[in-house]
């Protein structure tokens, strides 16, 4: 969702840059993610229960097993892990991996697969800044793994694959498949689920109603009514999906679609309108590149999981899905948008009310921050058109000049990592730390900052600020959040 998902431009620009720099590295590069999927599909060779041909894997680094066919593994389950160095979410996984290798030990054996780099490219993206603090396991990796990319190709990692001890591929899907329990299940000869992902999964696709795969023939429209079901495994997996007020000329209807999303994303979508002006005073939480929808709930339950998985540090299909729900809202085209947002409030609380005895306000409740506030009315310089961050030598100090900024982009980049706001973040594990915009400042700035390092003290930003009229100043605030409550919750 769109409220959900704010980043700071330093994301924005980052998520750019890498993604360019991926796809540079695909032999195939259609030019859209409905194209990546169609070609993965057509290319596609084997699916869940088909036998995996006995192909040498390639050019292996650190192959401490000497093996390289899946025939040399009989009797022992082989999960591959696909990644590359672009992929944040793949590389912070990997500690996992190892830590399922030792514990099954010659039970199992991990590779991690790269089908779009050489072992060269990878020891240079090492290098680069960006990949301060990550490091390869200890596993055997694949490289250059271009059989095994046309075999299971994947436009979205971290993927992985499963082949138990007879070469029969178990699993093709989400990383969130792969963990101690399950992999217990299989080895003991159990069942297992197979979380698909979105190699595997359609996308989402806005134009058509959730209800006609699902419920009715093509040929009929829902001209009013309201459906929810539990987690959809075979639609928009792992990438979920998200239509607000899409307006059906043809039906006269307008309609609301939320496909595998968590509890407190429906409840957020009817309070979009209220949460949206918090978000945008809000220069910096401690659940910025989490989830922002955690800093408007409490949730007083006795099973978070049952309302979002955006709690857990290790995160598994089994909690993943179990806040997951598909809602969708038909209504005519007249109704308003107030009018809708309630009777999708109705249902939610009906729904929920019966499965877990949820009961939910919205209610006002005073909250600790740091405060940026103007303290006298000068105006701040913008004599630069184009953005841009420069370090330079002021007084014998390295400052951060930040120009043609937004404000908070200026305030966010200065404090996300200073000592100061970690110790203070890591001193309220279980409340978050908010820093608000109190000002009226909306144009771009010119301003210079002390860098993030050598923030000891609030006062080290302070006297900085106050060269431009700011401060930053711990107060209260009062702020719309949302409680959840269970029946046996007072």
């Amino acid at each position: 969702m769109s409220r959900v998902c704010i980043k700071c431009f330093f994301s924005v620009i980052f998520f750019c840059i890498v993604h360019s720099y991926l796809y540079s590295q695909v032999s195939e590069s259609p030019s859209s993610r409905e194209s990546l999927y169609k070609a993965a599909h057509t290319k596609r060779k084997l699916r869940i229960g088909n036998k995996m041909p006995d192909i040498s894997f390639g050019s292996i680094v650190n192959n401490y097993t000497g093996k390289t066919r899946i025939s040399d593994f009989k009797g022992k389950l082989v999960i591959l892990d696909f990644w590359n160095t672009m992929c944040t979410n793949c590389m912070e996984g990997f500690a996992e991996m190892e830590k399922l290798q030792k514990r099954f030990d010659n039970q199992i054996q991990i590779f991690i697969v790269n089908p779009w780099q050489t072992q060269s490219q990878i020891e240079e993206a090492f290098k680069m800044s960006y990949m301060r603090g990550f490091k390869l396991p200890n596993l055997p990796s694949v490289v250059d793994a271009k059989k095994l990319g046309d075999l299971f190709p994947a436009r979205a990692i971290p993927h992985h694959v499963w082949i138990d001890g007879k070469g029969i591929i178990r699993i093709i899907g989400s990383n969130l498949n792969t963990y101690e329990e399950k992999i217990e299940d299989l080895l003991a000869g159990k069942q297992i689920f197979a979380m698909n992902d979105d190699n595997v999964t359609p996308f989402f696709d806005k134009k058509k109603p959730y209800f006609k795969p699902i419920i009715a023939p093509a040929k009929h429209f829902l001209q009013d009514g309201s459906f929810f079901t539990s987690f959809n495994n075979d639609y928009a997996a792992t990438s979920n999906g998200v239509i607000e007020d899409r307006f059906d000329s043809a039906a006269g209807t307008i309609r609301t679609t939320l496909i595998n999303v968590d509890v407190l994303d429906l409840y957020e979508t009817v309070f979009e309108d209220i949460f949206s002006k918090s978000i945008s005073k809000t220069i910096y939480s401690t659940h910025w590149f989490d989830s922002r929808d955690l800093d408007y709930f409490v949730l007083m339950v006795n099973d978070t999981s049952r309302y979002t998985s955006k709690y857990f540090r290790l995160l598994t299909d089994k909690n993943y899905c179990k806040s997951k729900f598909c809602y969708e809202q038909v209504c005519n085209a007249k109704l308003s948008k107030e009018k809708r947002r309630e009777y999708m409030l109705k249902d939610l609380d009906r729904f929920f009310g019966d499965l877990y005895g949820t009961k939910v306000t919205l209610e006002k409740r005073k909250i600790s921050c740091y405060l940026l506030i103007r303290i006298t009315d000068q105006n701040i310089p913008n004599q630069n058109t184009e953005w841009g961050i420069q370090k330079i030598s002021k007084n014998g100090k390295q400052v951060n000049q930040f120009n043609h900024s937004t404000l908070a982009t200026a305030i966010w980049e200065t404090i996300g990592r200073s000592p100061f706001f970690t110790s203070l973040r890591n001193d309220i594990a279980n409340q978050p730390l908010f820093i608000l915009d109190g000002t009226d400042i909306r144009e771009r700035v010119d301003i210079e900052l002390p860098v993030s390092s050598d923030i000891k003290q609030l006062e080290d930003i302070r006297s900085a600020l106050k060269c431009y009229g700011l401060d930053i100043i711990k107060t209260e605030v009062e702020r719309n959040v949302l409680i959840i409550r269970e029946k046996e919750n007072k």
